[in-house]
């Protein structure tokens, strides 16, 4: 209710996507109970991807600075569809609009900690290193991973949410970094870890 949905296209919003996209936000931010994306006001709905005019690409998602999250509602629900998979695109977004709105100066910014954000990137940039000498090759991570940190940031949330165990067995200094950047653990919350 704090923000304003708007659909493009052949699409109507109702009252369950607007609470399955803040159920993507909230899963990320339960670490900041006091963290609502005050910055973003806009969330935009295209029933499937769509070209932007500034990057004169196709899209499935993106977050500006300008305070809107845009999703093609396709991609979204797709991302729900297998949740062991890693790929997430409501996560991979909201994961940037983190991100942003730890940065620009809003209700709610300079939450994330600044060492923790520093030590993250030095280890993310070794992961995006691997994926980037190799990318023929299999990794926890896929490609999409090394096209730079904010990238990487949001692919490794959506890992976070979606496979922690593997997550904490193939890098466990990374995934308690970001443990300590989102303030929680999945792994701590759940008495059903296997």
């Amino acid at each position: 209710n704090m923000k304003t949905f708007v659909s493009r296209g052949s699409i109507t919003i109702s009252p369950e996507m607007k609470t399955i996209i803040a159920g993507s936000a909230i899963q990320i931010t339960m670490g900041y109970p006091d963290v609502y994306f005050s910055h973003f006001r806009t969330i935009i709905i295209y029933p499937d991807v769509y070209y932007s005019k500034l990057t004169k690409h196709y899209h499935n998602g993106e977050v500006n600075q300008l305070g809107v999250i845009v999703l093609s509602w396709k991609n979204f629900m797709e991302g729900f569809r297998d949740p062991r998979d890693g790929v997430n695109l409501g996560y991979h977004e909201m994961a940037h609009a983190l991100k942003l709105q730890d940065m620009i100066e809003n209700d709610d910014y300079s939450f994330l900690d600044r060492d923790t954000m520093s030590t993250f990137e030095k280890e993310a940039f070794k992961e995006m290193q691997k994926v980037k000498s190799n990318p023929e090759e299999t990794f926890f991570f896929r490609e999409y991973s090394a096209a730079n940190l904010s990238e990487f940031f949001a692919v490794a949330i959506e890992n976070f949410i979606e496979r922690p165990n593997e997550f904490k067995t193939y890098n466990c200094n990374l995934y308690l970094l970001l443990a300590k950047i989102l303030n929680f653990d999945l792994l701590e919350l759940s008495p059903y870890t296997t």
